[in-house]
């Protein structure tokens, strides 16, 4: 369980139902063929190692739905927010370095995900998405430890707020980097426990394009 929990990029909660904010019917989920994630709504492809484990859409949903469970836990207004917010999030693409059920222990992965930024109008930069990201960790049960303030990187040619956390309660790092395309926040999220994994996990997101 801590594997998906500390995997999953944090969703904004903060959507609302209105119907103008669904995910639009030419949205794209991508597809994966040949070691090769892409994806025609937002022109990006990612060439990922072979050697890991992506998960399929049925997989990914219910990773999602068991993390709402958990992060949600009692709390009914994040309940009800977190409803609200499927309609306006998609989970696009993730990957880890086990199968599942392979390991008990651990399991690096790289996530990525969109949310629908007409759901969200008090978010006006990629720096913004990351500071209300590092908000809902806070209102969270887990605790975090900021290992340095959001910066920006540019990865594929496109410019990315990122930040770095670490998790005491599990030992395990994340890295979260988020850009605005098409409308929405494209928001990754790399997790790993040494410096082989973050290595591995560095390699994958450097072969980011957007074309």
């Amino acid at each position: 369980m801590k594997t998906i929990i500390l995997s999953l990029c944090v969703v904004l909660l903060l959507s609302s139902c209105k119907e103008e904010n669904k995910i639009p019917e030419n949205f794209d989920y991508g597809t994966i063929e040949n070691g090769v994630y892409s994806n025609k709504f937002f022109n990006l492809e990612l060439s990922y190692n072979k050697d890991w484990s992506p998960k399929s859409r049925e997989q990914m949903t219910e990773m999602t739905e068991q993390v709402r469970e958990f992060v949600n836990g009692d709390n009914e207004n994040l309940k009800a927010t977190s409803k609200a917010s499927e309609v306006n999030f998609a989970e696009l693409f993730a990957i880890f370095k086990f199968p599942k059920g392979t390991v008990s222990e651990f399991n690096p992965s790289l996530i990525i995900n969109a949310e629908n930024l007409k759901s969200l109008p008090q978010i006006k930069t990629p720096k913004d998405y990351i500071n209300e990201t590092k908000s809902m960790l806070d209102s969270g049960p887990l605790n975090f430890v900021y290992k340095e303030k959001p910066n920006s990187i540019t990865i594929g040619g496109k410019e990315f707020a990122s930040m770095e956390v670490f998790s005491p309660d599990y030992d395990i790092t994340q890295e979260f980097f988020v850009a605005f395309d098409n409308g929405f926040a494209i928001a990754m999220v790399i997790s790993y426990n040494d410096d082989l994994q973050k290595e591995s996990l560095h390699k994958m997101i450097d072969n980011l394009k957007f074309n």
